[in-house]
C-alpha cells in the first residue's frame, strides 16, 4: 500500500514541467493575470495526489488515527526499504520522502494547539 501510495499518487512530474513553462511564459510574455493564473496552476501540480487522499481519510471516523499508525508504518519501511540511509533507487527514494514529508507535514498541521 506504501510503495503504492508513494510512487503512484505523487507529484506528476511532467504536469509540474508543463506549469513551470507556462509561469515563465506568462511573466516573460504575459499579463498579470495570466502569470497569477499560471501561479495557480502550478501551486496545485505540487500538491501530490496523496495529500488529498490523507485528507479525505483524515475526515472519516478514525481516520486520524490510522493515519498515525501508517505514519509508524511509514517510518518502519523507510529504514527496511534503504529509504532512510540513501541505500535504495534514487527515484523511489525521493518518492517515499516525499510521503513521508506529507504525512508528517499534515499530522502537524492537524494536531497543532494554536
Amino acid at each position: 500500500f506504501l510503495s503504492v501510495l508513494a510512487c503512484q499518487f505523487g507529484t506528476h512530474r511532467e504536469r509540474v514541467a508543463i506549469e513551470m513553462q507556462r509561469l515563465h511564459r506568462a511573466q516573460t510574455h504575459g499579463s498579470h493575470a495570466q502569470t497569477l493564473q499560471a501561479s495557480a496552476s502550478l501551486r496545485a501540480a505540487l500538491v501530490p495526489e496523496y495529500e488529498l487522499v490523507m485528507q479525505r481519510i483524515a475526515q472519516q471516523s478514525g481516520g486520524l488515527g490510522f493515519l498515525v499508525a501508517l505514519r509508524g508504518d511509514l517510518v518502519s519501511a523507510l529504514s527496511d526499504r534503504g529509504v532512510a540511509d540513501d541505500s535504495g533507487p534514487e527515484t523511489e527514494r525521493a518518492d517515499w520522502r516525499g510521503l513521508d514529508f506529507s504525512l508528517k507535514s499534515l499530522l502537524r498541521v492537524w494536531f497543532d494547539t494554536g
